[in-house]
Order: structure tokens, then C-alpha cells, then sequence
């Protein structure tokens, strides 16, 4: 009983003077932080999209795909950490393939996105999209080609940061490239959301 006390009671008291350091310089700001060390080889909340013009798109959680995109996570060369996620084409994607985070908190009046990329074999830039979702998880705004995804297979950052509905509780990113040949290859490390 009291050990639970003092777990309970030393916790509240870090929480409290951490609250009070971030709010006396007001300078508090939420980050959310993906870097895959910890995520499930099942990518719960990630989904690709595949579609082609005129038809309609296929869509499944990200663990359903094999073919002809698949998604895993990779130990050989990430960003930061011992781990990063690969996106992977084993065919021909005449049409758009997009991946979709999961919900991430995130509110306003002002936002930033920013992640590290590299890829191999893609022919043309990719592009960051994201909807903002109210905290019922209704779509509030989408935001549609944000910033481009350049094309090295060194690490590249991207950034994007503006302002946000004021009803915005979260957003999804969408990572999208289109005509991507077989063999080609993204990997996506490090994802912040303020």
C-alpha cells in the first residue's frame, strides 16, 4: 500500500513542478513523436492506398498488403534509433499509392509536421497531405499537397507548418507517390507533430 502511494504520489509531484516549469515560461508546446522503435509489426491505425485514374481505390490496414505494395519495419539504415518503416512496390503502380498515419493529436492555432525520408528507384516526387479531425474524428479540413517529398536515397527532411482549425483535435498524414515503378522503395523514420 505504500509503495503504490509513493509511485502515485511521486509521479503527481514530477507531473506538477513539470507543469509549472513549462507554463511559467509559456513556452508549452505538445509534440507527438513516431519513430517506429516501438510500433507492432501489424501497424495499427497505418493503411495503404492503391488507385489508378477512373477507378475506384483499394484500401486496407497497412498489415494487409502483400502485393503490390507491402509495408515491414527495417533495421538497416534508419534515421535515428534502431528502426524505421519501409514501403515497398513489388509491382507496377500506374496510379497513386498513399500511406495513411494513424489519428495524431494535434491543435492549434498553429501546427508543424516534419519526418525524415529517403527512397530508392522512385521516379517522381512524392507529396504530404493531411486532414484535420475534430476530436469526434470527423474530418474538420483537408489539406492537400502541403510539401514535396523529394527523391535521394540519403535522408531527407521534410517540413510543413501553419495554421490550423480551431476545432482540430488531430491529424492523418497522407504520404502519396504516383507511377511508381516495381522494385522501388521509401523508408519514412522519425515523424514530429507540434
Amino acid at each position: 500500500m505504500n509503495a503504490n502511494f509513493c509511485r502515485w504520489s511521486c509521479r503527481s509531484a514530477l507531473l506538477v513542478a513539470a507543469g509549472i516549469l513549462l507554463f511559467s515560461d509559456q513556452a508549452f508546446s505538445a509534440e507527438e513523436m513516431i519513430d517506429f522503435e516501438s510500433l507492432s509489426p501489424e501497424f495499427p491505425g497505418w493503411a495503404g492506398t492503391i488507385s489508378d485514374r477512373g477507378a475506384p481505390g483499394q484500401y486496407r490496414p497497412a498489415a494487409k498488403w502483400d502485393a503490390p505494395i507491402a509495408f515491414a519495419l527495417d533495421s538497416v539504415k534508419p534515421h535515428s534509433g534502431a528502426t524505421c518503416l519501409k514501403w515497398e512496390f513489388a509491382q507496377d503502380v500506374p496510379g497513386m499509392a498513399t500511406l495513411r498515419s494513424p489519428a495524431i493529436p494535434a491543435a492549434g492555432p498553429d501546427g508543424s509536421v516534419s519526418f525524415f525520408v529517403r527512397s530508392q528507384g522512385i521516379t517522381e516526387e512524392g507529396i504530404l497531405s493531411f486532414d484535420e479531425l475534430s476530436a469526434d474524428g470527423q474530418k474538420v479540413k483537408g489539406r492537400w499537397m502541403v510539401a514535396r517529398i523529394v527523391n535521394s536515397e540519403d535522408w531527407q527532411e521534410v517540413k510543413w507548418s501553419g495554421p490550423l482549425d480551431a476545432s482540430t483535435a488531430s491529424i492523418r498524414l497522407a504520404f502519396t507517390y504516383k507511377a511508381i515503378p516495381a522494385g522501388a522503395q521509401v523508408w519514412i523514420d522519425d515523424i514530429s507533430v507540434k
